[in-house]
Parts: C-alpha cells; structure tokens; sequence
C-alpha cells in the first residue's frame, strides 16, 4: 500500500529544496544538493522571500507555513528508510534521479545538470526500482548473450600483439562494450538503506551501471563472486531486467543491515 503525499508535480529549484529542507533538520541527498554557497544576511532574506514565493505560486503553502504534504515528502526524500537512485549521462545531458520511501510515503525527484529547477513528485513505495528504471528512456535491450569476465583479467593492462592475442575472448567482448566512443548512455545505479540504527548504507563499488551502446542495444554490467575474487557480467536489459538488478541489489544490502 502507497499514500500519496503530492497530488501534483512540483518543480522548485535547487535552492528552494535546500532551504525548506534545512528548515526542517534535513540534509538532501547528494544527488539533488545544491554547491554551497555562503550568503549574507541579506542574501539570505532574499532567499527565504524568493523560497516562500516559489511555495505559493505552486499552492503548496498552508497558513504561511509549508504544507505537510511537503514537509512529508521533503522527510521520505532526505531521510528515507530505502533509496534507489541514479547518476545518467548521454552525449546531450546530465541528469540525477532519486526514489526514496519512509514506509508508504514516498517521493521521486530529478534535476537534470546545469538546468534550475528540480522536479518532485509522488512515488510508489513499493515500486522505487521500476521509478529509476524508467527515467532512463527506451532502448532495445542487446540480443547478444552475457558476458563474463574476472575483473583481474578486464583491468590487467595489455601492450604489445603478443600480449593483445593472449586476451581471453571474453575481455575482449567487455573491453569493446566499454568503450567511449560507442556509447549513448551511461547510468550508474545506486541503492542505499538505514539500519536499525539510522546508519545510511550505499551498494558503493557494487553499483550496476546500465550502457546503452551504438547503434542502440542497452546492457547492464554488475559484478559477482567474491571480494577476492569478483567478476564483471553483462547481459542485455530492458525496463524490467534494469528493476530486477536494482530489486537484488536491495536485498543484499538488506541482508548486511
């Protein structure tokens, strides 16, 4: 079951979201974070007119206050119990999306790089995978079967034919997956949870990355195996299988908590 805190998108920018959060006791993610920068007091009236102005053209204020529904949605988002999020990239744009669910309330939020507003909206707590999954658009999921390889072998460096020929196929298949000059799309796919006591945990150096290759195949790579041992996979992905691998990653950190 989902309640629903924004009957309505809403698009604050940047500075906005950090003040009422701030006013709140709330740190936002570093997804959504604007750069800091030091105000003077009368830099900072300026602020907290222009914040409060953004709230009423949006009807998002109550008494003068924040709405509840805000403030509720600015908690799920800053302070969330599951987290599922996104740093993309095209050749065309940058862009961050973040889903986070404090029980059933939920929220997603986008802000794409270099532009002045951020995008809020009311999220489905128990479908925060499939959110960050579709913010990356549609591309055919690649036909090709997975490829696995030992990160050893994929980071070992090569230089000269004889060592080039000595590369296992497999690397081989990887390396070409990876490179620059074919890609259309890169998406690192992050998850993070609190533990019983409040402590935000992150999948850090376990994070899928989905790649989206010339003439238009979409994969995704992730690691398996041990710390001593991992191994880099890559298999095509769709909507669901992108979900599915964000889906895993949560039950493993689930299980470290």
């Amino acid at each position: 079951m989902t309640s629903v805190l924004l009957t309505q998108q809403v698009w604050l920018t940047p500075s906005t979201l950090d003040f009422f959060a701030s006013r709140q006791g709330l740190t936002l993610p570093a997804t959504l974070r604007p750069e800091p920068i030091w105000r003077d007091p009368d830099e900072l009236a300026a602020l907290s007119d222009a914040a409060y102005a953004e709230l009423a053209r949006q009807n998002l204020l109550d008494r003068g206050a924040p709405s509840i529904e805000l403030v509720m949605a600015l908690r799920a988002l800053c302070a969330g119990q599951r987290e599922c999020f996104c740093y993309a990239a095209t050749g065309a744009k940058s862009w961050r999306a973040h889903a986070a669910a404090i029980g059933t309330d939920a929220v997603y939020a986008e802000y794409t790089e270099g532009g002045d507003q951020v995008l809020l909206r009311d999220a489905a707590a128990d479908h925060l995978p499939q959110e960050i999954a579709g913010t990356l658009g549609e591309c055919e999921p690649a036909s090709e079967r997975t490829i696995t390889c030992s990160v050893g072998d994929f980071m070992a460096p090569t230089s000269g034919v004889a060592m080039e020929r000595a590369v296992p196929r497999e690397v081989k298949r990887m390396r070409a997956l990876h490179d620059r000059e074919q890609r259309l799309l890169e998406a690192k796919l992050m998850i993070a949870m609190r533990d019983r006591d409040g402590r935000r945990r992150t999948n850090g150096k376990r994070a899928p990355v989905v790649l989206d290759v010339a003439p238009g195949a979409r994969w995704i790579t992730y690691l398996t195996g041990t710390a001593e041992a991992p191994y880099l996979n890559a298999r095509g992905a769709d909507r669901s299988v992108v979900a599915e691998l964000i889906e895993h990653e949560l039950s493993v950190l689930a299980e470290l908590r």
